[in-house]
């Protein structure tokens, strides 16, 4: 298998819980999901390379006070992924 995805939807009619099923009762799915590509950290003289400040502080300020909660959720997600937590993200603005 080459880790794709692949599905013959010219014979799909109906689904069940191991696939689609074509006529005569045949699976006609055949699938290996591709692993999730997650991007390695870049290095620099050692360190991982971080974002701006500038945009830090942008995820800081819409994680405190954004009235919405998918702009709090969105700059959670981006902080918690480039940093362990919100203290240290909060941190790594305070050194620049």
């Amino acid at each position: 298998m080459n880790g794709t995805l692949s599905v013959d939807t010219s014979k799909r009619t109906n689904k069940n819980n191991n696939g689609y099923i074509g006529r005569g009762g045949k699976t006609v799915i055949s699938a290996t999901k591709a692993p999730r590509r997650i991007p390695k950290p870049q290095f620099t003289d050692g360190q991982v390379k971080r974002p701006p400040v500038t945009l830090v502080k942008t995820w800081l300020w819409m994680y405190r006070e954004a009235k919405e909660y998918e702009l709090r959720e969105c700059a959670r997600k981006n902080i918690m992924r480039t940093f362990d937590s919100v203290e240290d993200a909060a941190n790594y603005v305070l050194k620049k």
